[in-house]
């Protein structure tokens, strides 16, 4: 027992001195999101109105774009999106709000690009509203994505090329109360973290939603964090994986599956497997290989 503990002190006092850790820690990366808790219009110029619209030019106080934050506003009619205080639980002062008088795109995105991470897992959270008109809100990070309600509610309307789990939350009817959402992903050293916010235009049925102001697919969002994790939980990134695959001089090949699809990093279909003795030869990258069953898993070809 003695020898013992002499030796794990000798492993702490070896850790202590050259900065190893023994056992692995979560890591906040928060900070390399900009302006992840919208409380800024622009650097180092805190939001001080009540309400503050990109496209208004009334209200924008000489600033047009979401700081820190991509999206196309061209396609959206009307002026109801920006940042402002409607809802009951925001983190801070502020919170994002983006609404349409039409009816949105198939894939709309509020997003932020982070470059410069370490090769690992990670897990990106936000608040996200529940909705009246609820279509494709989703949280998502490059593409793994959060749906904010039940499988069940997205059957005719998930994107092809996405690794989607369910947060399973009911609607709110006022709007104002915001949920805890979570998704975790896997990237290369040097790959980017695209994060943000995806919705559309059509409904779970697989319908076109009616135009209406807010449109069907709006949303309200806060308080986006990133943190670096040892491991993903399991049953989050490959659900009931009952395969296996090997990658050999970029030709990838699955067992134990029958049929599957694989993606590029960008969600268009490079491959369709209909033969369990079929291989697929591919480039250098990563990709999405989703099953018959909707699962689906991240395949790096090096």
């Amino acid at each position: 027992m003695r020898k013992r503990n002499l030796l794990l002190l000798s492993l702490l006092t070896v850790s202590c001195l050259t900065g190893f850790r023994m056992f692995a820690e979560d890591v906040d990366l928060t900070h390399l999101i900009v302006n992840n808790d919208f409380e800024y219009v622009a650097e180092d110029v805190p939001h001080t109105w009540n309400t503050w619209k990109p496209k208004s030019a009334n209200d924008n106080h000489g600033y047009t774009t979401f700081y820190g934050w991509e999206c196309d506003l061209s396609v959206l009619g009307g002026d109801s999106q920006g940042f402002n205080k409607d809802v009951e639980n925001q983190h801070g002062t502020y919170g994002c709000w983006i609404g349409n008088n039409g009816v949105f795109p198939d894939l709309w995105e509020f997003s932020q690009i982070i470059t410069g991470l370490e090769a690992g897992n990670y897990k990106v959270q936000c608040l996200l509203s529940g909705t009246k008109r609820p279509t494709s809100q989703r949280l998502f990070a490059n593409q793994n994505v959060q749906y904010f309600k039940s499988e069940t509610d997205y059957e005719y309307n998930q994107t092809e090329g996405e690794i989607a789990t369910f947060a399973g939350y009911e609607d709110t009817p006022a709007d104002k109360t915001l949920s805890e959402m979570v998704v975790y992903t896997t990237i290369e050293a040097g790959e980017p973290l695209k994060i943000g916010i995806r919705t559309g235009g059509t409904k779970g049925d697989g319908t076109i939603a009616p135009s209406a102001n807010p449109a069907w697919g709006w949303f309200k969002v806060d308080y986006f964090r990133l943190t670096k994790v040892d491991n993903i939980p399991a049953g989050i990134s490959n659900p009931e994986q009952k395969f296996n695959y090997h990658v050999n001089n970029g030709t990838l090949t699955v067992h134990g599956l029958g049929a599957y699809v694989v993606y590029n990093i960008n969600g268009v279909k490079v491959a369709e497997v209909d033969n369990a003795e079929m291989s697929v030869d591919l480039m250098k990258g990563i990709y999405i290989v989703r099953t018959l069953n909707s699962s689906a898993f991240k395949v790096v070809v090096n």
